[in-house]
């Protein structure tokens, strides 16, 4: 086998072997990251049921097939505030 093929086959084989894994649940901080929202928008999100979760001890992991399932939709509305205080300033700002 010459020098070449060699080398290929060496990155294949370490590739297969080393590669994490995908990952099948990710916190607020990541999923806001991989949206490139905050995390308040994930934990709107979160609250009104766009992306779903698990709960795992005190912490919401989101599952990574939510979040595709939330990329692939259109969103021509932002998410409902998260306070009924904000919705309290708003309607007496009018």
């Amino acid at each position: 086998m010459d020098r070449f093929l060699w080398r290929v086959w060496t990155v294949l084989l370490f590739a297969c072997f080393f590669a994490e894994p995908e990952r099948l649940l990710v916190g607020k901080r990541e999923a806001a990251i991989m949206l490139s929202v905050s995390v308040r928008t994930v934990s709107n999100l979160l609250r009104t049921k766009s992306l779903a979760s698990r709960r795992i001890g005190r912490r919401s992991l989101i599952t990574m097939q939510s979040l595709r399932a939330f990329i692939r939709q259109d969103h021509p509305e932002s998410p409902a505030p998260h306070s009924r205080a904000h919705t309290a300033r708003n309607s007496e700002a009018r």
